[in-house]
């Protein structure tokens, strides 16, 4: 009966949206004051007249626990968060950081990441919220949210617990950084769109169809901020489309061949794919990480290899000059790694 009645509230809370809220911010930390606005690197190997930028996409596994949802008790988490965070601090070279399933600890990666230089941020502090969060080393000028369950949406899987126990969606925020001939100029920016987003997971069947309706909210969402086709906008996140139709898992419940799940994606978010490094690297591989291969313990289905965490840009806006990218394996001081995930990281020239 407690299940039932979790389940219900859950699902209330989700199609009325209670749990919109999220909270823009930046830090007074000793490490933001002294770095205060990062002006443009002329140390870049980009020319003169191109930008860079240094983004990362990670899903951090902060799941709160709840009945039928795997987790991670509460005092393995909070020494979680701080060893990310620590990992950040000596590995600060991204301009941005997109972060999915933050939802625990969101005070301690705020502090963890603020100081480790990323003095701006926009994020939910709710259990059940969206689980997104940005970090970035440039000031974030405007945020928004989109969900995907609820009222003026999708309609949520009642047999889907995944769909109603949070809010997951696609987070916006646009930021300003000095342009690539302004020097310490002030008054000259550009501006940077950026689309973090969630897609449902398989874990109750294929939710490809429901995923597609996902994306096109995504690109519904890109067309509704009016961004000008000369600005950059760049969509990441953990999509849970997986690039080879899920062939590397043994559950494999995907009706799809020759990748028609992950170009069906990128056709309708009208998006362009930068692979480079990423492309036969998995994002999540229960062979390779050992936490991933631990949320398996006593399973009859514990091998997974698939690639679900991208980034693109899109093809509608700016078009990078170069780029590229590679899926990364940050450890802690003992050699575990941080997440379930690996995150992804793109070098983007533009």
């Amino acid at each position: 009966m407690a299940l039932i009645i979790c389940m219900i509230i859950a699902l209330l809370t989700s199609f009325l949206g209670f749990d919109e809220k999220h909270t823009l911010g930046s830090s007074n930390s000793d490490t933001c004051s002294a770095s205060a606005v990062i002006p443009y690197n002329n140390n870049s190997t980009s020319n003169d007249s191109e930008s860079e930028l240094k983004i990362m996409t990670f899903n951090l596994f902060l799941i709160f626990c709840f009945p039928l949802i795997t987790c991670q008790e509460a005092e393995l988490r909070q020494v979680r968060v701080k060893e990310i965070t620590d990992w950040f601090t000596k590995n600060n070279n991204k301009d941005v950081v997109l972060f999915q399933e933050v939802f625990s600890y969101h005070d301690l990666l705020i502090e963890g990441m603020t100081n480790a230089g990323y003095c701006y941020y926009t994020t939910t502090k709710q259990k059940t919220g969206s689980g997104l969060a940005v970090f970035s080393k440039y000031p974030i000028i405007e945020q928004d949210f989109k969900k995907w369950f609820g009222a003026g949406s999708l309609m949520p899987d009642p047999l889907n617990i995944e769909m109603y126990g949070a809010n997951k969606g696609v987070m916006y925020v646009k930021i300003e950084k000095p342009a690539v001939d302004s020097g310490n100029d002030s008054a000259d920016k550009e501006y940077i769109h950026l689309f973090n987003l969630h897609g449902s997971s398989d874990s109750f069947g294929d939710y490809h169809e429901t995923r597609k309706l996902q994306f096109g909210l995504t690109k519904n969402f890109v067309e509704s901020k009016q961004i000008p086709a000369d600005e950059l906008v760049l969509i990441g996140g953990d999509f849970n489309e997986d690039f080879d139709c899920s062939k590397g898992s043994c559950r494999d419940t995907a009706e799809c061949e020759n990748h028609s799940y992950y170009y069906s994606m990128l056709e309708i978010l009208d998006a362009g794919e930068m692979l480079n490094q990423t492309q036969g690297t998995y994002t999540y591989n229960t062979e390779e990480n050992a936490f991933a291969m631990s949320l398996y313990e006593g399973s009859d289905c514990d091998f997974h290899q698939l690639t679900l965490d991208y980034l693109m840009y899109s093809q509608s806006h700016l078009m990078p000059v170069s780029y590229f990218c590679q899926v990364m394996n940050p450890l802690n001081e003992e050699g575990d790694n941080l997440s379930d995930h690996l995150p992804v990281a793109c070098n983007i020239t533009y």
